[in-house]
């Protein structure tokens, strides 16, 4: 149920600001060396960077609905729900509240991109207000969460997973050949692989998306948060143009690479060696 006031923010068209100026009466008590506690921490670091990630997604969605015609709905929500784990308790309590926001926006009315955004980050200053007064977590002044570790992603494993990627639909595209299923479209495809040329007795597209899950566990949070973006790129292959396999392969790719540097930039995860 939607509160009915709301933390207010002033805005001229998408700037950053401050976060702390909308949290109103919250004594934040000094980072520790060594602080050991139960109950879970979170950092005004975290919570600025998190407010700043909100502006991006919602500045690359207004863009994407000025010149693409549309929105990219999976992309924002994908988005906000890798910022709530960010959130101590924010993926079961908060993410809910911000779909709720973002289902409101109306593409031909660009105001109503504005005032969701307006409302995910009243909602994140809410929330955060609400559990450091019922005791739920803690909020500090520092820039690192006392007792708890940020997932580390090492070079090793973004190649392993690069590699994975090429493999998969390379052994994709030798399927659909050899199977006799080019020219075949993508449904009709799918149909055939499982009765011929597939020893395995599964089908190329349902391989090539199991692959792509474990795979996307490589990678932290990957597979609640990047998973469904790359199997919306599978989607889009039509066995009657190979381009499309290319195309596809490309576009995960791409995706893992926005993902890891989105990631980064808002110390989601770490680069390890």
């Amino acid at each position: 149920m939607r509160r009915s006031k709301r933390v207010t923010l002033h805005v001229e068209g998408m700037e950053e600001r401050s976060l702390l100026s909308g949290i109103q009466g919250l004594q934040l008590p000094p980072t520790q060396s060594g602080l050991v506690t139960h109950t879970p921490v979170l950092t005004t670091r975290t919570l600025n960077q998190v407010m700043s990630a909100i502006d991006q997604a919602f500045l690359r969605f207004a863009g994407n609905n000025v010149h693409n015609g549309g929105g990219d709905f999976n992309r924002l929500t994908n988005t906000l729900s890798l910022l709530s784990t960010r959130i101590p308790f924010g993926h079961e309590n908060l993410l809910p509240l911000w779909l709720e926001d973002i289902s409101a926006i109306d593409t031909t009315d660009p105001s109503t991109i504005l005032t969701a955004r307006n409302n995910v980050q009243a909602d994140l200053q809410t929330y955060v207000q609400n559990g450091v007064a019922n005791g739920d977590f803690i909020l500090v002044n520092g820039g690192h969460n006392s007792g708890t570790s940020v997932p580390v992603f090492t070079t090793q494993a973004h190649q392993q997973v690069v590699r994975g990627i090429d493999q998969a639909f390379l052994t994709f595209t030798r399927s659909i050949i050899q199977g006799g299923n080019f020219g075949q479209g993508t449904q009709n495809g799918i149909q055939l692989a499982s009765t011929s040329g597939n020893n395995s007795g599964i089908d190329p597209f349902t391989r090539l998306n199991k692959t792509l899950g474990l795979l996307s566990f490589r990678v932290p949070f990957g597979h609640e948060n990047l998973l469904p973006v790359w199997l919306e790129d599978t989607s889009a292959i039509d066995t009657t143009d190979l381009t499309t396999i290319l195309t596809a392969r490309n576009n995960v790719q791409a995706d893992l690479q926005s993902y890891i540097q989105f990631g980064l930039a808002n110390g989601l995860f770490r680069r390890g060696s």
